[in-house]
């Protein structure tokens, strides 16, 4: 077993012990310590990329969908178009 001793500044002591801003959740967090602000920067980071792969996965769903639209638009217009050739044969 190891002992982890670490020598905090005073910049780093200060820093810690201010408290954290409001987040999104409008719940204030007052961390005392370094170690746990790098856990809630984890955290951020995380939702972060949460939103990013939602955002990309609606920008997907999106592009899908516009991608069915215009192929279903290209065949109406092509049976359209059959149908007024086979009305000017008749």
């Amino acid at each position: 077993m190891s002992l982890f001793l670490r020598v905090w500044s005073s910049e780093q002591r200060s820093a810690a012990l201010e408290p954290l801003p409001v987040g999104e959740t409008g719940v204030a967090r007052c961390q005392t310590t370094l170690w746990h602000r790098g856990i809630n920067g984890g955290e951020r980071r995380r939702e972060e990329a949460t939103r990013e792969n939602e955002r990309a996965k609606r920008e997907t769903a999106i592009a899908r969908a516009q991608a069915a639209l215009d192929k279903a638009r290209k065949e109406h217009e092509e049976r359209a178009e059959s149908l007024e050739a086979k009305r000017g044969c008749d």
